[in-house]
């Protein structure tokens, strides 16, 4: 059983006879009667988005509910007092919330199990008057843990946004990041916060002083004295967050079979022989990408340069792979000896997992391009087909 539904309120609430769920963040109690405008007594669903600390509901400061169904009415066929509101919130509970009720007590509420008694006791009165048998406490068992969520505990910031039926879209088997330096970490920290089942993790190198400045995160000296891969170091990090973090080591020809089931991957290395081996093994297992990565240079005392990202995925997934051919693959060294800085592997993880929800329908793509370039002198992004890439 996870460890909130051990929370007071919510196991007063199973203790009471309720059909009591915890689904992306939200407490959700089924079979709920109601009187329609015509004076049948229907069931829906009751929910409302948790607020916790750690794995215990904290005290709510959000007083309304969502409720999928119909319109409550009483038995005069009035609709009740609840300020209700059209809404369409989809959590993946097979029904859509299709309204949002506020009751707001002067004091708020103190838990979530005088919340829920609260609504409950409005919506089903006039049922249960009309019909004694319809009882909300229906007793039936509450099938706790299968949340098949990889955290370790819940999002709740999908939850309070209502995008949680969005966020699903993301609910993909398999990402794998090559390359665990500044760009790379960055996309393991965005992605890490994201429902993929598993997070695969390539690099060979070791994690030492100089990643600490250019990652997120802040290690610590003894962290940094143990001089573990990064691999390692990031799965580590990682899986207090989450499970299916697995980390691996270097990427080359001879183990390039390894990226063949994965779902999608990220390249964020510096070497252009190996961006070129992996590109081709991914083009070739037909797992769509992304390539991301920085050319900077120190010009008098100042830094100009670019970075860009190149993701092939559909529809340009053979414009994209071209580009690259001709591009950062053909460019041996091109990023080897780039300065790299914080700030600007963070705008590249981002762009880069951006292209990513994009291609999974979590963001609009009205207008789709392969190529994303930021010209850091001119703070100007161009992207392509549309543009053509500009220089320094």
């Amino acid at each position: 059983m996870q460890p909130i539904y051990r929370s007071p309120d919510i196991a007063k609430l199973i203790e009471g006879g309720y059909e009591v769920d915890v689904i992306a963040g939200y407490l959700v109690l089924r079979s709920i009667p109601y009187l329609t405008e015509v004076g049948e007594v229907r069931r829906g669903i009751l929910g409302t988005a948790l607020e916790l600390s750690g794995d215990v509901t904290a005290r709510p400061t959000d007083h309304t509910v969502l409720f999928a169904g119909e319109l409550p009415h009483d038995t005069d066929r009035n609709p009740l007092p609840l300020s209700a509101a059209g809404t369409g919130v989809d959590i993946g509970i097979g029904s859509v919330f299709n309204y949002q009720f506020s009751v707001k007590p002067r004091k708020g509420y103190r838990d979530y199990h005088q919340k829920m008694v609260t609504y409950i006791g409005r919506i089903s009165g006039p049922a249960q008057r009309k019909d004694p048998a319809a009882n909300p406490r229906t007793f039936v068992p509450t099938i706790a843990g299968a949340d098949r969520s990889p955290f370790k505990y819940l999002d709740t910031a999908s939850s309070r946004a209502n995008i949680t039926a969005t966020a699903s879209k993301l609910e993909i088997g398999s990402v794998a990041i090559v390359g665990l330096g500044g760009t790379g970490s960055y996309i393991l920290d965005l992605v890490a916060k994201t429902p993929v089942a598993e997070i695969r993790l390539y690099d060979g190198d070791e994690f030492a002083q100089h990643n600490a400045f250019r990652s997120p995160g802040a290690p610590t000296i003894e962290t940094l004295q143990r001089r573990t891969l990064k691999s390692d170091y990031f799965a580590e990090v990682y899986s207090s967050m989450r499970n299916g973090i697995c980390a691996f080591g270097g990427i080359n020809e001879n183990n390039v079979e390894h990226l063949k089931d994965v779902d999608f991957a990220f390249i964020c290395v510096d070497d252009g022989p190996a961006r070129k081996t992996i590109a081709d093994a991914l083009i070739q297992f037909g797992v769509p990408f992304v390539d991301a990565g920085l050319n900077l240079r120190l010009y008098g005392d100042t830094l100009r340069g670019q970075l860009k990202v190149v993701g092939c995925v559909e529809p340009f997934r053979t414009e994209a792979y071209r580009s690259l051919q001709t591009g950062a693959l053909a460019q041996e060294g091109l990023y080897d000896t780039a300065i790299q800085v914080a700030d600007m592997n963070a705008l590249a993880a981002a762009i880069a997992v951006i292209r990513w929800k994009k291609y999974l329908g979590f963001y609009a793509d009205d207008n789709p391009v392969y190529s994303t370039v930021y010209v850091v002198s001119r703070g100007a992004v161009t992207g392509r087909p549309d543009e053509r890439d500009i220089g320094d």
